[in-house]
Formats: C-alpha cells, sequence, structure tokens
C-alpha cells in the first residue's frame, strides 16, 4: 500500500463506531479478554476495511466493559487508532 492509501484507510477507521459484545460479571469484568481478532472483526463489522489482526496492539489486555482504543499500524510510517465500546451481552 502506497502512503496516500494508508491515508485513506485511517480515516474510514477513526471514523468508525465499533462495539464489541461480550460477556461479562456484574462487576463489569469480562470473561476472557477481548482479542486482536475480535477488534478486526468488529471493524469489518461496523463497516470498515478488513484489517489484518497482526496490525493491531491492544497494549494491556482488555478486560473491563467501557470504552478502549488500539492502534493499527496500516504502513511503516502511519498508524491509526480506533476507539471501540465493549458491552455486556
Amino acid at each position: 500500500r502506497d502512503l496516500g492509501h494508508a491515508k485513506e484507510i485511517k480515516a474510514q477507521i477513526e471514523g468508525l463506531s465499533v462495539s464489541i459484545a461480550a460477556k461479562a460479571g456484574a462487576s463489569g469484568q469480562l470473561f476472557g479478554r477481548i482479542t486482536e481478532k475480535d477488534i478486526a472483526e468488529a471493524i469489518k463489522s461496523a463497516g470498515g476495511p478488513l484489517v489484518d489482526r497482526r496490525t493491531i496492539d491492544v497494549g494491556s489486555p482488555v478486560k473491563s466493559l467501557g470504552r478502549h482504543s488500539a492502534q493499527i499500524d496500516i504502513h511503516p510510517e502511519l498508524a491509526a487508532t480506533v476507539e471501540f465500546e465493549v458491552m455486556a451481552v
């Protein structure tokens, strides 16, 4: 991908409203965690581009409900930040 195309993909990703449904306890703690694969699938189902899960960096594991963010390496010179909401099922 060239840098121009990567900038288009970044704009698409950062403009999305991404939500992920997960099972959680009463305290808001998840049973398990949100994986990079879950985030990639949520981006695709929100109408975004297909993202390789290996390019997603969550930082610390997502194990609670609420708003979180992850970085996606789109191009060697460019990364996008995706904001996502984890909601209880």
